[in-house]
């Protein structure tokens, strides 16, 4: 819990923010789950994947909100430090994410007839 208060603080070090609870989480996170979804689909468990992939990617609001916030405030802190590049570079690429994740949001929502139509199928081809 510890760990996760701190980079919420921002206390660790960018390269740790960012490579680390940012870049390795996500990839710690991401590889289990990819083989868990094309076992489900291979198995013909659309119904269960569907569980799996909201609850998934609800969990990962929740752990992208937490990277970002521990990523910028752990810039603010190197750029108080003198490191204004790498800083900024930081910050710009949290913002970039974030862009990224409110607009496919605000994509699936505005299409969520047509998305829902298009996993149906899928369900109905197996």
């Amino acid at each position: 819990m510890n760990w996760l208060l701190k980079h919420w603080q921002g206390q660790y070090s960018l390269a740790v923010s960012f490579w680390v609870n940012t870049v390795l989480v996500n990839f710690i996170l991401s590889l289990p789950f990819s083989f868990l979804f094309i076992g489900l689909l291979q198995a013909g468990e659309g119904n269960l994947f569907l569980r799996v992939l909201l609850n998934y990617q609800l969990f990962h609001i929740f752990v992208s909100v937490w990277q970002a916030v521990g990523v910028y405030r752990a810039s603010a802190r190197s750029e108080s430090r003198g490191r204004t590049f790498w800083a900024f570079a930081a910050r710009v690429a949290v913002i970039v994410w974030t862009a990224n994740a409110v607009l496919s949001v605000l994509m699936i929502w505005q299409n969520s007839a047509v998305v829902l139509e298009m996993w149906l199928k899928v369900l109905q081809a197996k």
